[in-house]
């Protein structure tokens, strides 16, 4: 839900702001605008989702959570949540 807005967001303001036209007229070519829009909103999720990973364990952790599943069963999950 937080990538959607975040994306949304980012994407919205793009263009309404003129910014794709302005690109556009320096001799951008529309493909690397729009790939390198989402390179930006891939790091963004990926950002979110370690964060999210990452108070997950700072707050179980010391609180007595134990890890139950293997290392490659919490790799796969991250990597499915990726691709997601």
């Amino acid at each position: 839900m937080i990538a959607a807005v975040v994306i949304g967001s980012f994407i919205g303001a793009d263009h309404s702001s003129g910014t794709i036209r302005n690109k556009l007229a320096v001799g951008h070519a529309r493909a690397a605008i729009y790939f390198a829009d989402h390179i930006v909103c891939f790091s963004a999720v990926m950002i979110i989702l370690l964060t999210g990973y990452a108070s997950v364990f700072a707050i179980g952790l010391p609180l007595g959570a134990a890890i139950l599943n293997t290392a490659e069963y919490l790799l796969t999950q991250f990597l499915l949540n990726v691709l997601y």
